[in-house]
Parts: structure tokens; C-alpha cells; sequence
């Protein structure tokens, strides 16, 4: 009984330290010189609705992979989002409509994430707590009742 435990202990703290280096090594992805450009497109300005976006899409798809993360539950929830909800929750800002456009074009991977979070009232990305009334609360009420996300 007393190796069992012993055994659930050395297990929990294994998958704990495994999921600070999937952690840990995302952020270095994150940190990417290609990735930070797409982080302060999003920042500052919306999409301009031309065209494919080379800086806009070394973060988008780096949000594809930690989609793929977040899936295999291979770091908590919670963490994944404290590190990285900011960037892509500007999606629900009323002022970046063009990036929306953009995402939901070019990744269904990120547009079907995004959707199905409005349908959890937003518990990833938390986009209220993030921009307050810059956030698009009619957009968000309106995919939350969409059938196919």
C-alpha cells in the first residue's frame, strides 16, 4: 500500500515537472523573432484585411501547436492560459474585426478554439477581463449560439 502511494506521488510530480518543460519550452517558441512581429501587429493595430500576413501567421501558428498542446492536456489549462490567452483574445476585440476575419479564413483550427471558448463563456481566452468594454460582447453572445463551432 505504502509503494503505491509512493508510486501515485513520484508520478504526480514527474507530470508536474514535464509540463513546466512543455511550459518552459513554449515560451522560447513564443519569444521567436517571427512570433514577437505577429505579437505587436496584434497589439497595435488591426489586420488590414489584404492579403496573407507573414508576421500575423508565425503567431497564429504557434497557436495551432499550443491548440495541440491544450488538447493532449499536456500542461493545465489554466497555466497555458495565463501565459498566452492575450495575443489571440484580441479576436474578441470590436476593434480588430480584420484580424477575426483573418483567422477565421486561414486557420479553422484557431476560429473552431475561439468559437468553442465563447460556448464556455470565454474561460480561456477571457477577453472581458482582458480589454473590458473593448471587447466584443455581441459577437461573443451571437458564436456562442452557433450551432457548428
Amino acid at each position: 500500500m505504502l509503494a503505491g502511494a509512493v508510486a501515485v506521488i513520484k508520478w504526480v510530480n514527474e507530470r508536474r515537472d514535464r509540463a513546466t518543460d512543455i511550459l518552459l519550452k513554449l515560451e522560447e517558441k513564443f519569444a521567436s523573432k517571427d512570433v514577437m512581429k505577429g505579437r505587436k501587429r496584434v497589439e497595435d493595430r488591426d489586420h488590414t484585411g489584404r492579403g496573407r500576413c507573414d508576421e500575423l501567421d508565425a503567431m497564429l501558428r504557434f497557436y495551432v501547436v499550443l491548440y495541440g498542446v491544450f488538447n493532449a492536456r499536456q500542461v493545465p489549462e489554466r497555466s497555458l492560459s495565463i501565459c498566452f490567452r492575450y495575443w489571440l483574445a484580441h479576436y474578441f476585440r470590436r476593434d480588430r474585426r480584420e484580424f477575426r476575419r483573418y483567422v477565421d479564413s486561414n486557420y479553422p483550427t484557431l476560429s473552431g478554439w475561439l468559437g468553442g471558448d465563447c460556448k464556455k463563456g470565454c474561460q480561456f481566452f477571457r477577453p472581458k477581463q482582458l480589454f473590458g468594454e473593448e471587447t466584443d460582447d455581441k459577437f461573443i453572445e451571437q458564436t456562442a449560439k452557433e450551432p457548428n463551432r
